[in-house]
């Protein structure tokens, strides 16, 4: 049973344009115009509420208790997206042009958010949410946690720590990107988010082909999504034996 958790969001709500065909795709319709829109921005408070995660609990004893043990989980499912919410809220055409014509914009923007999860991180760490997902729970992109190296050395069950948890970063519209801008303007805030992590991963339907030798220097990476858009071949020649080779053939 998850426990019940309430996120005050980032100050700001993403708008769309929808398509006038029927299986048309929409459009950002952008919140961000300007550099001074920043300051809508707000960094998410986290809150627990106890009441309603019991109830649930009990009701989820009620109903399958005689078939199943009922366990209270916390904040197992850890994934960074800071480029996606970014995007969303200024668009991605803009984003892309920003990235070029107002770099700052981009940069101020990264830093706000990579405050904003740190920030979250250590909400669940004090509220004691988080929980371990060194087993069936889905790690992003590609596959389950399984692994005999987590939780860390000092493990108390009582109160998990980052650094007992996998944890995980992507940046799917920086697809057509090359290295350097991917690395400057989204890596290098993740791999601080993801420094505290037992273990990590990175990527989703992305191709990172030309952006691996980046990747691996993320802290204790050990899952790399290889997209269907991937050369694969070259993925494999590059990662080896180093990494969880995470391949979505389609």
């Amino acid at each position: 049973v998850s426990a019940v958790l309430r996120n005050s969001g980032w100050g700001l709500e993403p708008k769309r344009i929808p398509s006038p065909a029927a299986l048309g795709a929409w459009k950002h319709d952008p919140v961000i115009k300007e550099a001074a829109d920043l300051k809508k921005l707000r960094h998410p408070e986290i809150s627990y509420d106890e009441k309603a995660t019991e109830e649930n609990l009990a009701r989820a004893h009620d109903i399958f208790g005689d078939i199943l043990k009922i366990e209270r989980k916390g904040v197992a499912h850890v994934s960074f997206h800071l480029m996606r919410i970014y995007t969303d809220l200024r668009g991605l055409h803009e984003a892309m042009l920003d990235m070029c014509e107002e770099p700052g914009l981009v940069h101020e923007a990264m830093s706000f958010l990579e405050e904003g999860y740190r920030r979250m991180v250590a909400q669940y760490v004090a509220l004691n949410l988080l929980s371990l997902n060194n087993d069936c729970t889905y790690h992003g992109s590609g596959g389950n946690g399984y692994t005999d190296e987590l939780p860390g050395p000092g493990f108390n069950p009582q109160r998990v720590r980052p650094c007992d948890m996998w944890a995980s970063a992507e940046a799917q519209e920086l697809a057509q990107v090359g290295p350097e801008m991917h690395r400057d303007f989204a890596l290098e805030y993740e791999k601080r988010l993801l420094q505290p992590f037992g273990l990590n991963g990175y990527g989703c339907c992305e191709d990172l082909t030309r952006k691996l030798d980046h990747v691996l220097t993320i802290p204790r990476i050990r899952r790399i999504s290889i997209s269907p858009f991937a050369d694969v071949a070259a993925c494999a020649e590059k990662l080896r034996d180093r990494c969880i080779f995470s391949w979505k053939p389609n």
